[in-house]
């Protein structure tokens, strides 16, 4: 195991992509704070549980995630396309620390959090995030050659997925072990990981070569602010309606953030009823989940993707049979297989119509496209979570993975249906729809 884990990271590391100086940076600044994250986010939804007993309760954790998306979305895209990109990732990852570092200390105080904290500490996490994930993307084509950017959203894709193993491993051996030894430092424990993660980041994002908007767009001095906000919102939507792939994906990803809005509360659901709703059982179905999505999102980002619309709806689908057949998978040995076959279409739709989005929309716009995007999208966390919640009371667990299932397959569908989607080209550096 831990000659495969250095074999990986050696992989990894020999990706051409990272000689270039600024992406590592980015890379590696990314990679330390999601060795936290995927430590943080287990143990904080496991607290939502743990304290409540009731996975709706998680449900309503994660709603409150993506409601700073809905609300402060799209100004933060406005922001992203007006500012240096390099020092609005810096401040998000400073107070994301900061966050946390708070969270932290009430954690030692009061090792089982009251609901409420849990409440804001995820709302306001996912606000500052609103920031990050946008001036993120729309970095990308700037720091990398035009024909590395497939290669450059890959290797970030896959190296989450080790991220991801590696703190999952940690969580599970480490952390798992920490709350049956002392309890009352596990969730003290999770939070301090994250932010000191946070922190790390920062230093390499610092290291970065400023990003600034690439041409001044002429604006009415005599037009107030909130004129102007709106007027920019226009032109983050108007380049999404201009383009006929991103246009149509922007349903089909409505409909499938609907249909796994309410996984998780699906998801620790059926561990408690089908596995005794153990932590180690969370940690191993993800291991299970991400070591092939990692090796998978590599051999994506080697591929000459021409036509990113057949790859997106061709990931659609797979994840939708695959989230079906878990209704069927009552033995944990057939759970594990499952999510290890959902992990092999995720890259799919995730890489190439990412790489898609940052190559098609001008630099620009980007930012306000990207948040557009995530505002339309996580409006459907919400609403999912709530239809999730009634029907589990009504169809149980196994309908509740099909209907699930059903609905992610058949935003795929609304792909096949358009001959422009299928049959759009991956565009080139500079050729943009906008």
């Amino acid at each position: 195991m831990k000659n495969c884990l250095l074999g990986t990271i050696e992989l990894l590391f020999r990706q051409k992509v990272l000689q270039n100086k600024a992406f590592r940076d980015l890379w590696l600044g990314q990679s330390i704070s999601q060795l936290g994250d995927s430590m943080y986010y287990l143990v904080f939804l496991f607290m939502a549980d743990h304290v409540t007993k009731d996975p709706m309760v998680v449900g309503f954790v994660g709603a409150l995630a993506a409601l700073p998306y809905v609300i402060f979305g799209p100004f933060a895209g406005v922001l992203v396309d007006r500012a240096d990109r390099r020092k609005l990732m810096l401040g998000a990852d400073v107070a994301s620390g900061l966050i946390t570092a708070v969270l932290a200390i009430y954690a030692f105080f009061s090792p089982s959090p009251a609901i409420w904290v849990l409440y804001v500490a995820a709302f306001s996490m996912s606000t500052v995030n609103t920031v990050f994930f946008p001036a993120r993307s729309a970095s990308i084509p700037r720091l990398v050659e035009g024909d590395q950017v497939m290669e450059a959203n890959g290797l970030s894709e896959a190296s989450r997925q080790l991220i991801s193993i590696m703190g999952l491993a940690i969580s599970a051996v480490g952390l798992g072990a920490l709350y049956k030894i002392l309890p009352n430092y596990f969730f003290f424990a999770g939070v301090v990981a994250n932010s000191l993660t946070f922190f790390g980041s920062a230093y390499f994002i610092r290291r970065l070569p400023a990003i600034l908007p690439l041409k001044e767009e002429i604006t009415d001095d005599s037009a107030g602010p909130m004129q102007r906000i709106v007027t920019d919102l226009k032109v983050g939507f108007g380049a999404i309606i201009k383009d006929p792939v991103i246009r149509l994906a922007l349903p089909m990803g409505m409909v499938s953030t609907l249909a796994v809005a309410g996984f998780f509360v699906v998801y620790l659901a059926f561990n408690r009823a089908w596995y005794g709703g153990e932590y180690g059982t969370l940690a191993m179905i993800e291991l299970c989940f991400s070591v092939p999505m990692l090796f998978v999102s590599l051999w994506v980002g080697k591929q000459k993707v021409e036509r990113p619309g057949r790859w997106t709806m061709l990931g659609y689908v797979g994840v939708g049979v695959t989230v079906a057949l878990m209704a069927f998978c009552k033995p944990l040995w057939s759970m594990l297989l499952m999510n290890m076959m959902c992990a092999l279409f995720l890259p799919l739709l995730i890489i190439p119509f990412q790489s898609y989005l940052q190559l098609a929309v001008a630099d620009e716009v980007r930012g306000r496209v990207n948040s557009a995007w995530s505002m339309v999208n996580q409006a459907m966390n919400p609403i999912g979570v709530v239809v999730i919640g009634i029907l589990l009371q009504v169809m149980g667990i196994e309908g509740c993975l099909l209907v699930m299932g059903a609905l992610f397959a058949l935003a795929g569908l609304i792909g096949f249906l358009s001959k422009e989607f299928m049959e759009a080209k991956m565009p080139v550096q500079g050729d943009h729809a906008t």
